[in-house]
């Protein structure tokens, strides 16, 4: 796992790319468990970009998840984002996520899970109308995501995301990401995450490719 995080960094820094930025990833969160099959979240979110001297956008999110069963978690996912256009204008837009995640523990050390989410913009510019956001519009992501127990409530987790466009005829592949974190709940209720993430957009003329240093914090108010 490291060594692929390696390789991931080293082709980052090496990208002949015709845009290569740095930004921070920064969540508060909170979370509450109704029951033992359901749970409510709220994250606020900041995100930065040019080398991280620009806002890139803020939201606020909330979320439901249901646990089908053992395996098999069902969640909707809403955020609210103002977001940071070319001009230095902002704009708001909507999204919801339907949501689908399997998750298996292999052993005392392993576990692995799959999450599948359909996601929807909704956007309503500098004005009242609302319409597909142009930008990222009716997307289905997949993401496995293999954790590694390392000891004192923490663990080591590796992901790929893949971005599908449905809007083009194609369906094409838009975007892939890749993430190693560490994520430890030293004191209890209390979990710190601290990432990187390695992603960049595909069949398009503006090409990117992000670096990004994601920080986490969340609180369970059980």
């Amino acid at each position: 796992m490291i060594r692929i995080f390696i390789i991931i960094l080293l082709f980052s820094l090496n990208s002949n790319a015709q845009y290569n930025d740095f930004g921070v990833w920064s969540n508060f969160g909170l979370s509450y468990k109704i029951n033992k099959d359901y749970k409510l979240k709220y994250n606020l979110g900041y995100r930065t970009e040019e080398n991280s001297k620009y806002t890139n956008r803020i939201y606020n999110e909330v979320s439901f998840e249901y646990n089908l069963f053992k395996y098999l978690e069902l969640g909707l996912e809403y955020r609210n984002t103002f977001y940071r256009n070319i001009d230095f204008t902002y704009s708001n837009e909507h999204r919801l996520n339907p949501t689908l995640v399997f998750s298996y523990k292999i052993n005392k050390l392993f576990d692995i899970d799959f999450r599948s989410q359909y996601q929807i913009d909704f956007s309503n510019g500098n004005n009242d109308d609302f319409y597909i956001s142009d930008d990222i519009r009716n997307q289905v992501r997949f993401r496995p995501r293999v954790k590694l127990d390392v000891g004192k409530r923490s663990t080591l987790n590796f992901f790929y995301e893949a971005f599908f466009l449905l809007a083009e005829p194609n369906n094409y592949l838009r975007r892939e990401r890749f993430s190693l974190e560490l994520s430890s709940e030293y004191i209890k209720d209390h979990n710190i995450e601290i990432a990187y993430l390695y992603q960049y957009n595909l069949n398009t003329t503006n090409q990117r490719f992000d670096n990004v240093l994601k920080l986490s914090y969340s609180y369970n108010l059980n």
